[in-house]
């Protein structure tokens, strides 16, 4: 099947390559900072008035092809830096060359995103509140995935390793993602619970991380029902150069917790090499990473291969490879009685999980108003449950392919038009689910109009289908209008109106196990979840001195699956029956607020953010909690309030943050002490020639929490990372 969609794209891009091409040139250029002169990696250099843009190596070069002759405007940007816009004129047949030099700042207006809008664009320019997590935030932390960088972001709580944005998800045991999470623009979610494995990309090959909030399956179809989180990697490069970063550290422990005897290590290894051969530019990475474990049960081995490849192929053609190799062997580590706070033991078993994931794509420019991508995927997440003796508990094997095309037309300067459509189907070999496929395809359409240079109007929609073996086919119109207005260069206002849906995983829809005295059974009849999501906001930059962005939002959710006991017993077995049922019709509003402040000349650098919650519960007597709690909604916390600091001195600097998540509502052992979450992390680091070294510490003060029922938060952490560039 991959072979055969592989086949379908060459043919495809071969018919569109030989259309005629009107005359043209090409612009080079390279983007530095214009601080210490190094090269940027990851600038995006956009053509203004046109779809015609490029993203700069690991030597900060970028090149624009099929760019209409005469006098062109370019634009160079990256996150933590100050845009500047050059002209160039440009000649037939001709290459325009031109260098940028950015200045660095802290409190940055116009950073250029894709998850907004499916294309690169200022972010000031979309109606979707968004945040972006950068590669020094990533690797400055010292942490294993990328989703320990999300705890960070304005908006965002995590729970069980599921990411809740503005509440949109909460936390449901064995459900799948209501955040749409992507590597490139592709989705991740596995094809049996639909849920994400944050290991399989590398945190060193990430570049940045778009957090695009609210629901947007208007663009991203099922899954992205509380919004989207898309992992963008690396570009590769045209010199060789060898990235070596080596991190290592201990977990202490914490008061009645079940440790292993003896210390507790962590350390990984990554090396990661970028060059060009011939006309083929690679970036690969080969990772290695084990840990002892801080409790009973959480070690870990884990392994990455990660391989990236581009190439032109006309010149007006390119197209590119992603492989990726994950496997990770960890033990099960369990909360034990009598309540939440107290040890953590294991029962002995290990989960044992390989993932493999290929992407092959071709983009075409079709002149400097038209352009076109075909992508095809692979992407297969396998795991199986062993016990002491090393006898099967259970396991699951997973191959999802899919196949998606996106055309962007520029027909006016005020006018742009994407549209797309996409198919995947998953094959599932699994013992605790009786489904066996599952198939999505969706189209969508966008159009964004900009009837003055003060105004532009966001209107599109999405339908998707959903089918399985299990369930009938399933269906939604999710359609988007959004409004944003600058008044001045530095006052961005927003408003946004959108709808999402989730269709149900195979694991909700099919799941049959016994599970001490619960028996977990199917229910094929599950509906979509449904929501509605509007949102208000502004952004304002005072200089290079400060930033704040503030919007106020609500939802209204349909259907929401939770797991739900039977007002019956299993005949089989005489137990109690457990089955997901769309039980929850929920009202969620809030608002968020976050801002920067630079002083001394950007060495001293300080922000924070908070986030109300006002959630309800539109049908507590169809969820099993009882009294006040019973009109809030489990797992999202009132007030969620984040802080830091960053100090810079030369090649020296250090960094604290502070998070506070309230205490919330919880759907099982409601009597069990719950307190709020204070976790303060903290590092210092310093570069010495070509050599930075950073030391960490998580959870600082070494807190003792429960972010779900019976499930202990890490003891503190300290990590010292050596990263050099050869």
């Amino acid at each position: 099947m991959m072979i055969f969609w592989h086949r379908i794209v060459v043919l495809i891009a071969a018919a569109l390559t030989s259309a005629h091409a009107a005359p043209s040139g090409r612009i080079e250029g390279q983007v530095f900072d214009a601080g210490d002169g190094t090269a940027l990696v990851g600038a995006a250099a956009m053509l203004v008035g046109t779809t015609l843009g490029a993203t700069t190596d690991e030597g900060g070069r970028f090149r624009i092809d099929r760019v209409p002759l005469g006098e062109v405007r370019v634009t160079a940007n990256l996150t933590g830096y100050r845009a500047q816009t050059k002209t160039v004129t440009v000649a037939s047949g001709d290459t325009a060359r031109l260098v940028f030099r950015l200045e660095a700042t802290v409190i940055q207006g116009m950073p250029l995103v894709v998850t907004a809008t499916r294309r690169l664009q200022e972010l000031r320019q979309s109606p979707t509140a968004m945040d972006i997590v950068t590669a020094e935030e990533i690797t400055g932390r010292n942490v294993s995935t990328p989703l320990d960088a999300l705890e960070y972001v304005p908006g965002a709580t995590i729970i069980g390793g599921q990411v809740s944005i503005r509440g949109s998800s909460g936390f449901t045991q064995g459900a799948g993602s209501r955040v749409g999470v992507l590597v490139d623009g592709i989705s991740v979610l596995t094809g049996d619970v639909g849920d994400v494995k944050w290991d399989l990309v590398p945190p060193e090959v990430v570049e940045r991380v778009e957090v695009a909030k609210g629901a947007n399956s208007a663009l991203y179809g099922s899954g992205a029902l509380g919004g989207v989180i898309n992992q963008i990697t690396r570009q590769p490069g045209d010199r060789p150069e060898t990235q070596l970063r080596v991190v290592g550290g201990w977990h202490a422990s914490l008061r009645d917790y079940v440790s292993p005897p003896g210390k507790q290590y962590h350390h990984a290894v990554s090396v990661t090499h970028t060059e060009r051969v011939g006309e083929t530019k690679m970036l690969a990475n080969v990772r290695r990473e084990e840990d002892t474990g801080g409790r009973a049960g959480g070690d870990h081995t884990r392994y990455n291969f990660f391989l990236k490849l581009e190439r032109p192929w006309t010149a007006t053609t390119e197209c590119g490879f992603l492989g990726i190799y994950s496997h990770e062997n960890h033990g099960n580590a369990l909360q034990s009685y009598p309540d939440s706070l107290h040890y953590t033991r294991s029962d002995g078993s290990r989960i044992i999980g390989p993932e493999q994931f290929t992407s092959l794509w071709i983009r075409q420019v079709l002149g400097s108003h038209l352009s076109w991508r075909l992508t095809t995927h692979v992407y297969r997440s396998a795991f199986e449950e062993v016990g002491t003796n090393l006898e099967p508990v259970s396991s699951s094997d997973v191959v999802t392919a899919g196949i998606e095309g996106q055309a962007i037309w520029m027909p006016h300067p005020r006018l742009v038009v994407t549209a797309g459509a996409a198919a995947q189907h998953s094959w599932i070999d699994a013992v605790l689910f009786q489904g066996r496929r599952l198939t999505d395809v969706g189209i969508y359409g966008q159009a964004e109009i900009r009837p003055s240079p003060f105004a532009a109007l966001t209107a599109g929609v999405h339908y998707g289908r959903r089918s399985s073996d299990v369930s009938s086919t399933s269906g939604q119109a999710s359609p988007r209008l959004g409004l944003v207005v600058t008044p001045t260069s530095s006052t961005t206002l927003r408003a946004l109106l959108s709808r999402g849906f989730r269709g149900p995983a195979i694991s909700e829809l099919s799941t049959y196990r016994n599970e001490g005295d619960l028996a977990i059974r199917p229910n094929p009849a599950l509906k979509p979840e449904r929501s509605w999501s509007a949102e208000v906001g502004f952004s304002q930059m005072i200089g290079r001195l400060a930033g704040l962005d503030f919007g106020v939002f609500e939802s209204r959710y349909e259907d929401l699956l939770e797991p739900t006991i039977q007002d019956t017993t299993d005949p089989g077995t005489g137990k109690l029956v457990v089955a997901y049922e769309n039980v929850v019709k929920a009202r969620i509003r809030g608002f968020e607020t976050a801002g920067r402040v630079a002083l001394f000349r950007d060495q001293v650098q300080l922000r924070g953010g908070y986030m109300f919650l006002d959630t309800k519960n539109e049908a507590p007597e169809r969820t099993r909690n009882v009294g006040e709690d019973s009109l809030r909604l489990p797992y999202r916390p009132r007030h969620t309030i984040r802080a830091g600091v960053e100090l810079h001195y030369g090649a020296h600097f250090a960094g604290y943050d502070y998070r506070y998540i309230s205490t919330y509502p919880v759907t099982v052992y409601p009597n069990d002490p719950r307190v709020p979450q204070i976790v303060s992390d903290a590092r210092v680091g310093t570069c010495w020639h070509r050599v930075t070294f950073t030391f960490s510490v998580t959870n600082l003060f070494n807190y003792v929490y429960a972010p779900r029922e019976r499930k202990l938060s890490g003891p503190r952490r300290y990590a010292l990372s050596l990263e050099t560039v050869f």
